[in-house]
């Protein structure tokens, strides 16, 4: 892992062998490989810890577990990584240094050679040459998100789009609590907390009870966004514009004279006046 400041190289930190997988979390780089994370501190330019991906001796992630998602809890206590080829979500304790374990996603009782056939269908579709594995990154920051995380830190929802449902991971534990029927392309969280899987209509998922609502179907669905402030989420369809609650995904506002919408941009927040 190599740092630089100002276009000059100021330090290089020796990370955990294959990496895979770099994201930045509240001021901290996390390196994924494939049997330990690296964290870096980009301010003192150390590596804070490294994190093996096992238990004792028994390993919590393999060699074909490819990651594309890092989450980290608002609290700084736990991260969750999204193997979502080889259907599996890893949960590391990171006031601990230490994995917690690992989970399946989906219908679980998957062989193999069912995963090892999803990532190359990864491969074929990101239009790589199947046995280049070092390196390989499914998942582009520009993406749609897979992976949410209840804004308490206590669950992550993970989004198995080969199975059409969504597995509710428990934080202390990294096991898999519930999975909920819910297919789609992408997963998104309002302030509820209320998940959002986003498909060819939306299902909503009550994050507090880990149960799952009335979905909302609409013709042509392009996707959904949320405001900047979290008020609303913004839902464009063939020809409807749908105007959601940013807390509870409840219906505010259905504009239904529009042709064909494609993209939205939110106003940004006027100033506030002056005091006199």
């Amino acid at each position: 892992m190599r740092f630089l400041r100002e276009g000059k190289l100021t330090a290089t930190l020796p990370v955990a062998p294959r990496p895979g997988y770099i994201a930045e979390r509240a001021g901290v780089v996390y390196v994924v490989g494939a049997g330990a994370v690296t964290l870096g501190d980009p301010a003192s330019l150390q590596v804070i810890a490294t994190i093996p991906l096992a238990r004792g001796t028994e390993r919590i992630v393999h060699d074909e577990d490819r990651p594309t998602e890092l989450a980290v809890t608002a609290d700084g206590r736990r991260a969750f990584i999204h193997y979502p080829a080889t259907e599996k979500v890893a949960v590391l304790d990171l006031e601990q240094k230490k994995a917690v374990g690992s989970t399946t996603t989906g219908r679980g009782g998957k062989k193999f050679s069912n995963g090892m056939m999803a990532s190359m269908a990864y491969v074929m579709t990101a239009g790589l040459t199947a046995g280049t594995w070092d390196g390989i990154n499914f998942h582009n920051p520009g993406d749609p998100p897979q992976m949410q995380v209840r804004p308490d830190g206590r669950f992550a929802y993970a989004l198995n789009s080969n199975t059409n449902d969504v597995t509710v991971v428990d934080a202390d534990t990294a096991a898999a609590v519930g999975k909920i029927g819910a297919g789609g392309r992408e997963v998104l969280l309002l302030g509820g907390p209320t998940v959002v899987v986003v498909g060819q209509e939306l299902n909503f998922i009550d994050a507090t009870r880990n149960v799952k609502l009335d979905p909302l179907s609409l013709p042509g669905l392009r996707g959904l966004a949320p405001s900047p402030d979290g008020a609303f989420a913004v839902a464009l369809a063939e020809h409807t514009v749908l105007i959601l609650d940013g807390t509870t995904g409840k219906q505010r506002a259905r504009l239904t004279d529009f042709v064909n919408p494609t993209r939205i941009v939110f106003a940004p927040t006027a100033a506030a006046s002056p005091a006199p």
